[in-house]
């Protein structure tokens, strides 16, 4: 399978190349649609290079429109996690029980709950759900 725009990037001085040709998500990944799913543009190419795709296709270069094989790996989300930690990329603190007591009485956007507490919307919603600290009441 091959996309049907043409790939178009521009090549940094780090070597990332960085997609020009397709529209980005709110994350900065180069997309692109088929069949009315979405697919991004990294884990299309690994696919294509290697013949699989694995649970994550992680960027060592740490920039989300870098296109560049040479700078993608096969990866988990515990191991891609671990690796955003160390480098500085994860959102800011590790919550406290009491700011998660907090966050579930929070009546504001979660939107504005995440900015307050330096962490992504989707957590914030995976407080208030039970899907992370579940176990804490």
């Amino acid at each position: 399978m091959s996309m049907r725009k043409e790939l178009e990037y521009v090549v940094t001085e780090n070597g990332c190349h960085i997609c020009t040709s397709h529209t980005k998500n709110k994350k900065g990944y180069p997309y692109f649609t088929r069949n009315g799913k979405y697919q991004s543009v990294h884990r299309f190419l690994f696919k294509e290079k290697y013949g699989y795709s694995p649970e994550v296709v992680e960027h060592i270069c740490n920039n989300p429109s870098c296109i560049n094989i040479d700078h993608l790996k096969a990866g988990t989300h515990k191991s891609n996690n671990q690796y955003k930690a160390q480098c500085g990329r994860t959102h800011g603190q590790i919550l406290k029980p009491d700011q998660v007591k907090a966050i579930r009485k929070d009546q504001r956007k979660q939107k504005e709950i995440a900015e307050d507490y330096g962490v992504t919307q989707q957590t914030i919603s995976d407080i208030k759900v039970g899907r992370r600290w579940g176990h804490l009441k």
